[in-house]
C-alpha cells in the first residue's frame, strides 16, 4: 500500500473514532484532514527536490569516485593487454 493510501485511510479512520466520541467537533476534524493532505502534497514537493538536488548530485560524485578506483584498479591488466597486443 502506497504511502498516500495509508495516510489517507489513517485519517478517515481517525475520523470516524473521534467523530463517535464526540461529534461536536467534526469542522475541527475536517480542517485537521485537509491541513494533513496539504502537507502530504508539500512533503512529496520537498521529497522531489531533495532527490533530484542532493541525492542525485551525491549519485553523481559517488560514480565519479567509483570509476577512478576502478580505472586504477583494472590499469595493470589494460597495460599488459596492452604490451601483448602487438605480439
Amino acid at each position: 500500500m502506497n504511502t498516500d493510501k495509508v495516510i489517507e485511510e489513517f485519517l478517515k479512520s481517525m475520523h470516524a473514532e473521534v467523530l463517535k466520541a464526540c461529534p461536536e467537533i467534526s469542522t475541527a476534524l475536517q480542517l485537521w484532514e485537509e491541513s494533513a493532505s496539504r502537507t502530504r502534497i508539500d512533503l512529496q514537493k520537498c521529497a522531489r527536490s531533495i532527490f533530484d538536488e542532493t541525492i542525485g548530485e551525491a549519485a553523481k560524485e559517488a560514480h565519479r569516485q567509483v570509476k577512478i578506483k576502478v580505472d586504477l584498479s583494472w590499469k595493470p591488466i589494460f597495460d599488459q593487454c596492452a604490451k601483448e597486443g602487438g605480439k
